[in-house]
């Protein structure tokens, strides 16, 4: 089945440019120029990806992008002119799946879509969804963790890193890793996505009881889960 993307680009010369090349490449693409034609879109045919300009008429996409992240979970990626590290560090902190500027090309964009879509097949495929460890439980079906009763939505990412762990228990496991888990590539060694993405884990972690160094930095060697940790927390709640 062919994939489908959601295009939010209000220049209609890369707008005509990024769509040619992914549907030469067997991608059905959606090209829209405002906020309000992305949300009906998106709730109307809902997209495997989203690729998502910053500098958007009536709305930027930084905004778009947390009412979309309300409808779906499926990766954003931004496609900017926007160069500046500081935007590139709120896009990544508010969970967007990626970052690109758009004098890096085209083909960069559609090598990154790809990975990130091919990495979400893979976790679709698994044979076991659902991992628990001491109580804490992640479902990647329903991108879902509970613990003592309580449950909360996560995003796609943070899903896929935190099934990784939990699966890794008392092991380390490196930015290398995650960075392929959740994106398809390496890790880049200036981007602070996953270390971000983690953060914002562990955040939404502590809504439903669970201490924050349950997921430990180990300098030098990555994130290691520490179910006693975990067991300290289930005790003080």
């Amino acid at each position: 089945m062919p994939k489908r993307l959601l295009l939010v680009e209000d220049d209609l010369f890369s707008s005509r440019l990024i769509a040619s090349y992914f549907e030469s490449r067997g991608y059905i693409v959606e090209c829209v120029f405002d906020s309000g034609a992305a949300i009906r879109s998106s709730v109307c045919t809902p997209p495997d990806c989203i690729v998502l300009d910053i500098n958007l008429p009536t709305m930027s996409g930084i905004k778009l992008f947390s009412e979309l992240r309300r409808l779906h979970t499926c990766p954003v990626v931004f496609y900017t002119s926007e160069a500046k590290a500081s935007v590139e560090l709120d896009v990544l902190t508010m969970g967007g799946d990626d970052f690109i500027t758009k004098n890096r090309g085209v083909p960069i964009l559609f090598n990154r879509v790809e990975r990130l879509l091919v990495a979400k097949v893979e976790r679709n495929s698994e044979t076991s969804k659902v991992v628990t460890v001491n109580g804490l439980q992640v479902n990647l079906s329903l991108n879902e963790c509970s613990f003592q009763g309580k449950t909360i939505r996560i995003q796609l990412q943070e899903a896929q890193m935190l099934y990784y762990i939990l699966m890794n228990e008392g092991q380390a496991v490196n930015r290398d890793e995650l960075s392929f888990v959740t994106k398809g590539y390496s890790y880049d060694g200036w981007t602070r996505s996953i270390d971000l993405a983690l953060s914002r884990l562990r955040k939404k972690l502590l809504q439903i009881g669970v201490d924050k160094e349950c997921i430990k930095t180990i300098r030098g060697k990555g994130y290691c889960f520490r179910s006693d940790r975990l067991s300290s927390a289930a005790c003080s709640n």
